[in-house]
């Protein structure tokens, strides 16, 4: 009897023991500071939040990491963006204590004010680039730690992201170091990633409300024919004047519209954008009427586009690809292509 008693007693000694290594163990694992974290949120608690956060070095490697994805979007039309992939590398190493500072008060009236769902700390400016990125990153919810990484004092969490719109998880790496007894992020790695998908899930999107757009469009008006006119006086720059024939298929009055026609030379060598609406062309300023036709002129009236490539180009080496921005009807109503995604 006294051997089961204490076989018994040691059985629940060992459990209890087991539960308090494993607690020990749990209290001093990144998984918990990140619960912290959580909870410091919750609280509004900016004290927790920066001791299980490093903000200087956490938004140091947002901005490098945001300057990155800047710099390798050459077709960036983003004022801050092109300044920043302008300026280099060189002068965000100098601005960027400055925005540090910038930046750190707002986080920590983010944090205090328990507006972490909703609220923008980096919402000052238009034209700020960290705005964009937070809020992509605002329309998602955490699903979890999808995996543990550990390399002495430093560990690499993987959290699982999925963005309220779109049925897909994604992965943030953060990255987080030994303080002995709590862990303290000091990075969020991968965000170019992250960036590239939601703007390809994104751009899925467009394209999927735009597809019924553009039947529309399509079924609406058409561009029945293309064709140039240059003009040689001796002394003067080559001219040439685009002529495009624009016919109305629907059966609605058509008042305004917008054409983007994309040419290149049969190599794709050269190539050249043009938007034809009725300000920039001789648009009579009567309506468009249903199976009617009229030609545009582009430029409008006596001025002239003076390139030499679309000059001297004959029309039978001419790729065009013509697409129709947006129809405005005289009834009020209208096609318009959706650009870029806001959200439902």
């Amino acid at each position: 009897m006294k051997k089961k008693i204490i076989i018994s007693f040691l059985l629940i000694t060992g459990v209890l023991l087991a539960g308090v290594i494993f607690y020990l163990n749990f209290r001093s694992s990144p998984k918990y500071s990140l619960l912290q974290i959580k909870n410091a949120l919750e609280n509004h608690d900016y004290a927790a939040f920066e001791k299980h956060v490093d903000v200087d070095a956490t938004m140091s490697s947002l901005m490098d990491q945001v300057f990155e994805i800047l710099k390798g979007n050459s077709a960036a039309e983003d004022k801050m963006a092109a300044s920043w992939s302008y300026f280099g590398a060189g002068l965000l190493d100098i601005i960027k204590p400055q925005l540090t500072l910038l930046y750190k008060p707002q986080i920590q009236k983010w944090v205090e004010r328990g507006k972490f769902q909703s609220e923008n700390p980096f919402s000052g400016n238009s034209i700020n680039p960290m705005h964009d990125l937070w809020k992509r990153a605002g329309a998602v919810s955490m699903t979890g730690i999808e995996y543990e990484k550990r390399e002495g004092k430093i560990a690499l969490i993987g959290i699982g992201v999925k963005h309220i719109h779109f049925d897909t998880i994604l992965t943030v790496n953060i990255k987080m170091r030994n303080m002995g007894n709590y862990w303290q992020v000091i990075e969020l790695t991968g965000l170019a990633k992250f960036q590239h998908e939601m703007e390809r899930l994104e751009q899925k999107r467009v394209d999927l409300i735009n597809k019924p757009i553009i039947e529309a469009m399509t079924n609406t008006l058409k561009i029945a024919n293309f064709d140039k006119i240059t003009d040689d006086h001796v002394g003067q720059p080559k001219s040439v004047k685009i002529l495009v024939d624009v016919q109305n298929t629907g059966n609605k009055i058509i008042s305004e519209y917008t054409i983007d026609i994309h040419l290149s030379d049969i190599y794709h060598f050269r190539n050249k954008e043009i938007r034809i609406n009725t300000e920039n062309t001789n648009k009579s300023p009567e309506n468009l009427a249903p199976q009617k036709t009229e030609v545009l002129t582009w430029p409008a009236d006596s001025t002239m586009n003076h390139d030499p490539w679309l000059h001297d180009t004959p029309l039978n080496e001419m790729v065009s690809t013509l697409s129709i921005e947006s129809i405005q009807f005289s009834d009020g109503t209208s096609l318009r292509l959706l650009q870029k995604w806001e959200g439902e």
